[in-house]
């Protein structure tokens, strides 16, 4: 009875799967284009995008890191410092990247732009993702529940 309508929402489910891979895909390749344009006239890198991603509960983190230096001994060591975004808000506020030199502040708050569209596109898709999944979980229910009480009846 809701094999059509299930087969379906399935087919829904996986197109927001690909589409999530896809986005992770972006944010991984728009982290590494940041870093190329960053670095590319022999700046030190000041800050870099660190892309994230849990497999367990299907999500990705997006966030700018500042990179420090410190020397362990005689050798300059980097690590990386995540900045904090606050809240639930999809975009870093612009004062974030003040610190920055003029070039490459322009350059991070245009990546920004664009990496917190991708913010918002995982963080809908996710959404919809769980929504399916308990809309799936729903229909197997009724039919099952119908099917046992077409069984029942026949007997």
């Amino acid at each position: 009875m809701f094999e059509n309508h299930i087969a379906q929402i399935i087919r829904f489910k996986n197109q927001l799967d690909t589409d999530f891979e896809q986005y992770a895909a972006t944010a991984k390749a728009l982290s590494e284009q940041f870093l190329n344009e960053a670095s590319a006239k022999g700046r030190s890198l000041q800050i870099v995008v660190s892309v994230s991603r849990d497999k367990r509960f299907r999500s990705v983190t997006i966030r700018w890191s500042k990179v420090l230096y410190r020397y362990v001994g005689d050798k300059r060591t980097s690590y990386v410092k995540h900045l904090p975004k606050g809240g639930t808000r999809p975009r870093y506020p612009d004062n974030t990247f003040s610190y920055l030199p003029a070039e490459t502040r322009a350059l991070a708050l245009r990546y920004e732009y664009w990496l917190s569209m991708l913010r918002q596109a995982i963080k809908a898709n996710r959404k919809l993702a769980v929504s399916t999944r308990a809309n799936i979980r729903a229909f197997e229910k009724i039919q099952a529940s119908v099917v046992a009480g077409t069984e029942q009846r026949a007997s």
